[in-house]
């Protein structure tokens, strides 16, 4: 008895059953249809279709209602049916296939650092005849091959095709923003790391948009140099509560500083753990910022002590140059 059980366990035999009748259910109408169509119209109008398919011995068929409908145009309307419907499924199917194809060699000849070859794989496949996913992917494979042969106005315009296609693809905007990034143009590349960040998640996009957004605002002026370091500082925030760890923190620290938020930038300063000549000046900036000038001064002659490197010892001594003036210590 415990093997039968075994054995009927092994089957799954509920789910056989729930399945079988599942078909049954959906077959059914079909069935009834096809059985309908073969019977004499007045048999059919007096008794059920199932008669028939318990005594089909006893039932009289005939083709009377297929010869009727070929009569009347049918096999016209068929002709014209396959006409549209062949090669409406078989030419994507092909155009699909051969895009696949190509879009896998273009990609080899890239990661190769073939772009030349790559372009001529990929320049003849047609965007326009593709879709969804499929339509991104050949998208960005062309702007990488583009931007690798240095035209970044047609790559461009590729990775934009591609992010309207699919406006979640975070590889989409990432790839973008690697174009925009490459021209210079890192007010719209740090939007566009931005969006990959928010699409994914994934913090290497955040880490991006970080360094573009900060590129653009040192070299923005005015209320724009301020509001970019205001969005750069949220999406570093995001990415320090996110992954942690002192460079996290220091990123979030220096946009809240270029934002003016100089009582933040503290507080994410301490939060990096950090004691070095990079974070001490920091605090010192802050504390300029602030007017706030014995706190100040104290952190920058701190920084001199912590062996900056030449670059941020000359950023010191301007600073206290600055201090030094400010506080009419000629």
């Amino acid at each position: 008895m415990s093997k039968t059980l075994h054995f009927l366990r092994k089957l799954n035999l509920g789910s056989t059953l729930g399945m079988l009748i599942l078909v049954i259910i959906w077959s059914a109408p079909t069935l009834g249809l096809l059985i309908t169509s073969l019977r004499p119209s007045s048999l059919a109008e007096i008794s059920p279709w199932w008669e028939a398919l318990f005594n089909p011995l006893g039932t009289v068929w005939t083709l009377d209602a297929y010869e009727k409908s070929f009569n009347a145009g049918m096999l016209d309307s068929l002709i014209n049916t396959f006409a549209v419907t062949i090669p409406a499924t078989i030419l994507p199917l092909m155009i699909a296939a051969n895009a696949a194809y190509a879009s896998a060699l273009g990609g080899m000849l890239l990661e190769r650092d073939r772009p030349k070859e790559a372009w001529s794989v990929l320049e003849p496949i047609k965007p326009q005849t593709l879709r969804g996913a499929q339509r991104s992917a050949v998208l960005m494979l062309q702007c990488r091959a583009r931007a690798e042969l240095g035209d970044f106005t047609q790559a461009g315009e590729l990775c934009r095709q591609a992010t309207q296609n699919d406006p979640k693809s975070a590889d989409a905007w990432a790839t973008y923003g690697g174009v925009l990034s490459r021209e210079d143009k890192n007010a719209d590349a740090f939007q566009a790391y931005r969006k990959a960040w928010e699409a994914s998640g994934n913090p290497d996009h955040a880490n991006n948009a970080v360094a573009a957004g900060t590129r653009a605002a040192r070299l923005a002026t005015g209320e724009s140099k301020r509001a970019l370091y205001q969005q750069v500082a949220e999406v570093a925030k995001q990415l320090a509560e996110k992954r942690g760890g002192a460079q996290g923190a220091l990123a979030a620290g220096e946009a809240l500083m270029g934002a003016q938020q100089y009582d933040d930038a503290l507080a994410w300063f301490d939060r990096t753990g950090l004691d070095n000549a990079l974070v001490t000046y920091y605090k010192g900036q802050c504390y300029l910022g602030k007017e706030s000038w014995a706190k100040a001064e104290s952190f920058l002659r701190g920084a001199l002590q912590k062996g900056p490197d030449p670059a941020l010892r000359r950023q010191i001594y301007a600073s206290l140059g600055f201090l030094l003036d400010k506080t009419q210590r000629y």
